[in-house]
């Protein structure tokens, strides 16, 4: 995952791909701010990529999940100021 941010709005991208590397299409990607419940939703392009434009910097959850996949779920995602994470 990539998280780029300026400001008060941040924006958090990533790429969702299984374990033999090929990307996920139409994968849901939710993330909930950990501090107020509020939740964001996004599904992966025919590319596996996702983006989230314009949430304000915090911590989150993500969460992912796809037909034939089990769920997956990174907890305390920081998205804000210049940070960039893989």
């Amino acid at each position: 995952d990539s998280l780029w941010g300026q400001g008060s709005a941040s924006s958090l991208t990533g790429l969702i791909t299984d374990p033999t590397g090929a990307t996920v299409t139409g994968a849901e990607v939710r993330l909930r701010n950990l501090a107020t419940g509020v939740g964001y939703a996004a599904q992966t392009n025919s590319s596996g990529a996702y983006n989230f434009a314009s949430i304000p910097g915090a911590s989150y959850e993500l969460t992912v999940e796809a037909r034939g996949f089990k769920k997956a779920t990174a907890d305390s995602v920081l998205v804000g100021g210049s940070n960039v994470r893989r």
